[in-house]
């Protein structure tokens, strides 16, 4: 892949993030100014984190955390209808979380969203005040605690599928498949990274 071609996507991305309300790059990393800055690194032969300057890597700094705002923002935004209506994002993550036609453990839903049974029984008890999960005991283990959506819950989980898909969809549509392996790649290089800072 020639490295005008990946400076042109990135570029593209960069634009696509700062469309987004209230999401625009600060003014001294606007896209036309961070995606020149990152051009010489990416068509180099030499990569890492060291082969980029300081300047590099404020850009990409920016872009990452920029990036990871506007997914959650867009995510909050477009979850805002009658089916989500009342709950928060972390009311609806936790639901992802439980499963479509599942049923967890109290602990087994923790790790999955990496908080505490402490944090998670907060929340839980608030989902299940609004109808949306049944907590019960184990028919195997009566110390365990499961949980489980209701048909409204249901509901909120494929809403919540459902915007994945699309922003999935829409977000690699301008990518060639090449592209879109490499960035695959490259994001399960930084999630192993931001796994073991638990």
């Amino acid at each position: 892949m020639a490295a005008n071609d990946q400076t042109f996507s990135l570029a593209e991305f960069a634009d696509a993030v700062s469309a987004v309300p209230g999401s625009a790059l600060p003014e001294r990393f606007s896209p036309a100014q961070s995606v020149p800055a990152l051009s010489t690194w990416l068509g180099s032969e030499e990569g890492g984190y060291e082969a980029i300057t300081s300047e590099q890597r404020l850009a990409l700094d920016e872009l990452l955390s920029n990036t990871f705002s506007s997914v959650l923002r867009v995510e909050e935004q477009s979850l805002q209808n009658r089916i989500t209506a009342g709950l928060t994002m972390t009311e609806i993550h936790a639901i992802a979380a439980i499963g479509l036609h599942e049923s967890h453990s109290m602990s087994e839903v923790a790790q999955r969203l990496s908080v505490t049974l402490a944090t998670l029984t907060t929340t839980m008890n608030k989902l299940v005040r609004k109808g949306l999960v049944v907590r019960e005991r184990s028919e195997e283990d009566r110390r365990r605690v499961m949980v489980r959506l209701t048909r409204r819950g249901r509901e909120v989980c494929r809403a919540h599928s459902l915007f994945h898909r699309h922003m999935i969809k829409e977000a690699l549509s301008t990518l060639t498949p090449e592209e879109a392996q490499v960035l695959a790649k490259a994001l399960c290089k930084v999630k192993s990274f931001f796994d073991v800072q638990k």
